[in-house]
């Protein structure tokens, strides 16, 4: 806005802005937006009513507004290791220097051009660029990245060891994954080279020893976790060990 402090001591004045746009106003003190950034020489010109005439020029600067904009590694990963990149890519049209500021649901900032992120939790996660101007001149964008759940396996044993003769183990398969996680499904591994994909397998041993049973929990969003259980198949007592 321009204000207008133009004065005369007798009789009354009309006003003629000119905004240096090719644009301009009779109002007295008028509002202006511009379109363009760049220098401007904003003119008044003041008439009496008795035809006498003055005027005074000015220069306003305006600035340009960057053009905010940024890349991200990923949309969606798991949450175990999971590690974003985010490089700003805004543009400022007057060549003014720039600072950018990351805003992390609203909880964390970071700053710089290019930046690394993890999350602690599962969850939607709002990721804001605000791009700032040495003009001081700002503008925001913001995407959403996706931490998928991780599945927590586990599982209990029909028995820790048996005797070999008629030796047969059943899992209970007692695996979870936070609400919003997807659906699982599983592997098993024995320790003596067969497998299963059944929610709760039985299988059995041809051979005396001490065998590594495994359980791969995958969820639908393609995040996997593993637990295994050292277990005996003769008639010694077994050992567990947890991974």
């Amino acid at each position: 806005k321009f204000s207008n402090n133009s004065f005369i001591n007798v009789g009354n004045n009309s006003y003629s802005w000119s905004f240096g746009d090719g644009l301009g106003s009779g109002v007295n003190s008028p509002t202006k937006t511009y379109t363009t950034f760049g220098n401007y020489n904003v003119k008044l010109l003041s008439t009496s009513d008795n035809g006498c005439v003055d005027s005074m020029t000015k220069l306003v600067n305006v600035y340009s507004q960057p053009e905010v904009s940024f890349s991200k590694s990923d949309s969606a990963k798991c949450l175990n290791n999971n590690l974003f990149s985010f490089e700003a890519q805004s543009t400022n049209a007057d060549g003014s220097s720039m600072k950018h500021q990351w805003r992390y649901g609203n909880v964390s900032i970071d700053t710089g051009k290019n930046v690394n992120k993890s999350f602690s939790q599962s969850g939607l996660y709002l990721v804001k660029l605000i791009t700032t101007t040495n003009n001081n001149c700002a503008d925001s964008v913001f995407t959403t990245v996706k931490i998928h759940a991780q599945p927590q396996p586990s599982f209990s044993l029909s028995s820790n060891s048996q005797c070999l003769a008629a030796n047969s183990f059943s899992a209970n398969n007692l695996s979870t994954i936070a609400v919003g996680g997807g659906t699982l499904s599983y592997g098993w591994k024995f320790g003596n080279g067969k497998s299963d994909v059944a929610t709760n397998p039985t299988w059995s041993y041809t051979a005396t020893n001490t065998y590594t049973v495994t359980l791969y929990a995958i969820s639908s969003n393609f995040c996997k976790k593993r637990l295994a259980t050292l277990k005996h198949s003769s008639c010694s007592s077994s050992v567990l060990d947890l991974m």
